[in-house]
């Protein structure tokens, strides 16, 4: 554990998360304002592999149950994940 009390592999797994959403919010944005439909494409693919690398963190721990300390964490990267996911443009 950190000096947080939070393991590192759920650190790990939640700062993927958060890079990931990050990434798609990103993405969304870009899309909304292109029509480069083949650049979307390589960014598409991009997003994905970030997608199955986060997805796969998760499934790692599977039966662990968060702490204290890391279910504050994820609550406050979730609530920058919400606030960033209201700014995407959504047309």
């Amino acid at each position: 554990m950190d000096s947080n009390g939070i393991r590192p592999d759920i650190k790990e797994a939640i700062d993927s998360y958060e890079t990931f959403m990050n990434d798609y919010c990103d993405f969304m944005t870009k899309y909304s304002e292109s029509d480069d439909v083949v650049s979307m494409m390589a960014d598409y693919v991009d997003y994905m592999s970030k997608y199955a690398d986060m997805a796969k963190k998760f499934d790692d721990l599977e039966n662990d149950n968060l702490n204290d300390a890391e279910l504050s964490y994820y609550l406050e990267v979730q609530t920058r994940i919400t606030q960033k996911l209201a700014n995407v443009p959504t047309n």
